[in-house]
């Protein structure tokens, strides 16, 4: 019987709680198994070689030892190797051949592909963990990355056999993995933007941006560090995002810079109107950004166009469309929550649904939570911008985590001067924003515990980023801040 090191492993191969996608060429689909048998991940897989591109954070210590061992893929576990992963879940995406799977080999999705144009690849994920990436390369071959090596495999059956032994050490170990995992190391990088203000002769400054990168290892809090601009983790490299402006006698236009802190910027922009354009962020994720935008010549600081737009695309001049983050299904949703917020605001419905702007929503933090909120454009009396919040989650390809173990009306019970919270995936530390400071608490069952570790001055900062990692990738993402500035008091 196979080696389950379940509660060990969860600790070691943890990683960023947010999948990745090539979001202008894909669909990517939630699913819960089995239900999506076209998958066709479920089966054993035979390891047919194996090449690590990434020493820092590779597990196998004997490569020649692997070659030939199985990888079971089924709708309650993962047997991979020697490890086991419970409860997993999928996702398929579909991308162009310019999708990167590894920054640090350059390993791209067409190394794969032959003469297609578009391949299949499966985001693997277990305890809210992306564990790896399977790329389809036929019906019964492939290619998985999972901790920094590409690992070539064959189907040798399409059948998966419970294995009732298994069951049993896994309930025992539960409890087991549950304390590692608690126990494991976290870390967040937390994107901060200073809102504009208004200068002396009417203009208005740019929004600033900075990441924090907050960490907890062995029972302490590390030094908290600070970088300038927005630092971010995707599934193929931590990323970088900076704001630009170009400005010429006749206009002033904003945009945005971002591409691998290990490679130059890959990001392009190029003048599209002879109007000043200003752009503020209010999300990021790993494949999408949200955005409220003007463009005109009369700046006030009121933005009336809100828009998701990819990281790969992201000085795009329109927003995705409701539907190409869900399905085709959510508009009549949308079209509801817009025609509610205009009856609210006791204003008449549009003549046909084809008034209504299916691009112009963002995503902004709202009592404890990221949620998508609308723009009904510039309908008050005093041309104010009206915005309604959309009773929609965002959905899993904008992002995977945002939960909070301590219900947000218990902390704001507690705490009535709370502003915000995050919790880490492993349930170990919580941040806290009040009106001008973020404190960082630890967490013992379920509760904030005793006074802060740390305090942050933040003054009239917003988060625009909360980017969890635990286990091994936390000294993987320390790394990247290492010149940045100590803040810690």
């Amino acid at each position: 019987m196979k080696k389950i090191v379940c509660g060990m492993l969860l600790l070691i191969l943890s990683i960023v709680t947010i999948g990745c996608s090539k979001a202008t060429a894909e669909d990517t689909r939630a699913i819960k198994s089995p239900t999506n048998n076209s998958l066709n991940i479920y089966g054993k897989w035979k390891i047919k070689s194996i090449k690590v591109f990434d020493k820092e954070i590779n597990v196998f210590e004997d490569i020649d030892s692997i070659n030939g061992k199985e990888i079971e893929f089924s709708n309650d576990k993962i047997n991979f190797i020697d490890t086991v992963y419970l409860n997993p879940s999928y996702k398929l995406k579909v991308v162009d051949k310019d999708y990167i799977l590894s920054y640090e080999s350059n390993i791209k999705i067409e190394d794969f592909m032959d003469e297609k144009e578009k391949r299949d690849v499966i985001s693997i994920i277990s305890n809210n963990n992306m564990i790896s990436e399977f790329i389809l390369t036929e019906k019964d071959k492939g290619y998985i990355i999972y901790m920094g090596s590409l690992i070539e495999v064959y189907k040798v059956s399409n059948n998966t056999i419970p294995n009732t032994d298994d069951k049993i050490i896994n309930d025992k170990v539960k409890d087991t993995a549950d304390i590692n995992y608690y126990e494991s190391e976290t870390g967040v990088m937390v994107g901060l933007k200073t809102p504009r203000i208004k200068n002396v002769d009417g203009t208005f400054t740019s929004e600033e941006y900075r990441t924090l990168w907050i960490s907890f290892k062995d029972g302490k809090l590390m030094p908290i560090v600070e970088k300038k601009n927005i630092i971010f983790p995707r599934i193929n490299g931590i990323w970088s995002l900076e704001n630009k402006f170009s400005k010429t006698d006749k206009h002033y236009q904003e945009y945005f810079e971002v591409g691998s802190v290990d490679n130059k910027n890959i990001s392009t922009y190029e003048i599209i109107s002879n109007k000043a354009i200003f752009k503020n962020i209010t999300f990021i994720g790993n494949n999408y950004i949200g955005i409220e935008e003007y463009s005109g010549e009369n700046f006030n600081n009121i933005f009336t166009n809100y828009k998701v737009v990819p990281i790969d695309n992201i000085n795009s001049s329109s927003g995705l469309k409701i539907e190409e983050l869900y399905s085709k299904d959510i508009n009549n949703k949308y079209e509801i929550e817009y025609k509610k917020a205009l009856n609210d605001i006791s204003l008449d419905k549009p003549s046909n649904t084809s008034d209504i702007d299916y691009n112009n929503f963002t995503v902004k933090r709202k009592e404890g939570k990221w949620q998508l909120v609308g723009s009904l454009g510039r309908v008050d009396k005093n041309g104010e911008n009206e915005e309604y919040l959309l009773n929609l989650r965002p959905s899993n390809k904008m992002l995977n985590y945002d939960n909070l173990i301590i219900p947000w009306k218990m902390l704001k019970g507690d705490i009535p001067s709370i502003r915000d919270a995050y919790i880490s995936p492993n349930q170990r530390i919580a941040i806290i924003l009040f009106e001008d400071n973020l404190a960082i608490y630890e967490i013992k069952d379920k509760m904030l515990k005793g006074a802060p570790l740390a305090n942050i001055n933040i003054g009239n900062e917003q988060v625009i980023m909360s980017e969890w990692s635990t286990g091994g990738y936390v000294e993987k993402w320390a790394k990247v801040f290492n010149d940045g500035i100590d803040i810690t008091n």
